[in-house]
């Protein structure tokens, strides 16, 4: 598989040679996590494509993301909470796709796409725990070691929408799905015993974006 992706990565560079409309976009927007103890997170997309016509491109791109993962625990004495101990973990994911992008409707003003995504994504999860002291009102933290998992393959798939406002300039909305799974560092943290409990984390994201694609350079404009 690993073969399998670099050769497309390559295949996909030597296109840009004749590149037919060259184009930049940007986009940002909300992860949903399928983990219930993660918050809404955030993505970052930054991508160039080479548009061959206005019923296909091909394209890369780099994501960045991040999402919290929460856990918390109330210490009793004489069924009174005398301690809350609030675990709380940041998880990012970078990841780097090759992707065709087909549309399957196009106008004057409006262009509808659908786009697989193929490649490689890592992800980092930085624990720290707060221990809160209700008797005292007094707040601390701990911090424990990052933990990075190694690279793995990544897939996703969206549905956007192009408006075109000139012959120059498009803004997009998405919405799509990952299967980058934030339990590869997670589930391998260490917290010296100070939180005891058993991770076990397998996620996938959903996600929606917005952001504007610029055309660089190209023979021709968005059609």
């Amino acid at each position: 598989m690993r073969k399998t992706i670099i050769l497309l990565i390559s295949l996909f560079c030597a296109n840009y040679i004749n590149a037919q409309n060259f184009i930049f976009s940007t986009k940002a927007g909300l992860a949903y996590p399928s983990s219930l103890e993660c918050e809404t997170g955030i993505i970052f997309t930054g991508s160039f494509e080479n548009r061959f016509n206005k019923y296909f491109s091909l394209g890369i791109n780099g994501k960045a993301g991040g999402v919290n993962y929460n856990q918390e625990k109330s210490i009793l004495d004489n069924e009174i909470i005398t301690e809350e101990i609030e675990l709380d973990i940041s998880n990012s994911i970078y990841a780097i796709n090759i992707y065709p992008k087909i549309s399957f409707f196009n106008s004057t003003e409006l262009t509808l796409s659908i786009i697989p995504e193929l490649g490689f994504y890592w992800v980092r999860s930085t624990p720290v725990i707060y221990f809160k002291d209700k008797i005292n009102f007094d707040v601390s933290h701990k911090n424990y070691n990052t933990e990075w998992s190694n690279k793995n393959f990544g897939l996703g798939l969206h549905l956007e929408g192009q408006y075109y406002l000139s012959d120059k300039t498009n803004i997009s909305a998405s919405i799509g799905w990952s299967n980058y799974d934030i339990g590869l560092s997670l589930n391998d943290i260490n917290l010296e015993g100070d939180f005891n409990y058993e991770f076990n984390e397998n996620t996938n994201f959903l996600y929606c974006e917005v952001g504007i694609s610029f055309l660089l350079f190209g023979k021709n404009t968005w059609d």
